[in-house]
């Protein structure tokens, strides 16, 4: 395999993270953290009410964490 640099390493484990979650938790978590909308622009987008997008990010967190086994405050 090739080494590209730290990047390719990143995207992979991106991928890895984002493999555990559903289409819905995937599509808002790529919306909040890949593309840097707030929670309510997410509600606007999806027509979903802001406490809902911040309990799916809460819970895809969660999800992605566990998965991991990653320490709550390493990627935030």
């Amino acid at each position: 395999a090739q080494d590209h640099g730290g990047r390719s390493d990143e995207l992979g484990d991106l991928d890895r993270f984002l493999a555990v979650l559903t289409a819905d938790e995937r599509a808002i978590m790529i919306l909040s953290y890949a593309c840097g909308l707030s929670h309510r622009e997410i509600g606007d987008a999806t027509g979903m009410p802001v406490g809902t997008v911040k309990s799916i990010i809460f819970r895809g967190k969660e999800k992605i964490r566990q998965s991991f086994d990653i320490e709550h405050h390493q990627y935030g």
